[in-house]
C-alpha cells in the first residue's frame, strides 16, 4: 500500500470517528485544532468558511414574491439593493417598484 493510500485510508478513519462524537465533542475538537492553526491559514479557513455560510434569501423566492419584498423600501433603499448583485438588480429594476 502506498504512503498516498494509507494516508487517505487513516484520514476517511479519523472523519468517520469524528462523525461519531456528539456535537459538543465535535465542538470541542475542531477548537482545539483551530488553536494549533497559524494565523494565515485561519484567514483562509475563514474565507472558505465565510462562503459556505452565506445565504442569500431574496434569490432564493420566485421573482415576484422578491418584488413583493422589495416593494416596502423607500427609492433611497431601493437604490442601494439594486447595487448589491445582480439578481437583487434585476428585482429592483422591475417597473412596479418605481
Amino acid at each position: 500500500m502506498s504512503a498516498v493510500t494509507a494516508s487517505g485510508a487513516g484520514n476517511a478513519a479519523l472523519l468517520d470517528q469524528f462523525r461519531r462524537l456528539s456535537e459538543k465533542e465535535q465542538h470541542e475538537h475542531i477548537l482545539s485544532l483551530l488553536e494549533l492553526v497559524e494565523v494565515h491559514e485561519l484567514r483562509s479557513l475563514y474565507n472558505r468558511i465565510r462562503v459556505l455560510l452565506s445565504f442569500d434569501i431574496l434569490s432564493q423566492l420566485p421573482v415576484e414574491l422578491s418584488a413583493m419584498v422589495l416593494s416596502y423600501l423607500d427609492a433611497r433603499l431601493l437604490c442601494a439593493v439594486a447595487r448589491c448583485c445582480h439578481n437583487w438588480r434585476t428585482t429592483a429594476n422591475r417597473d412596479e417598484l418605481w
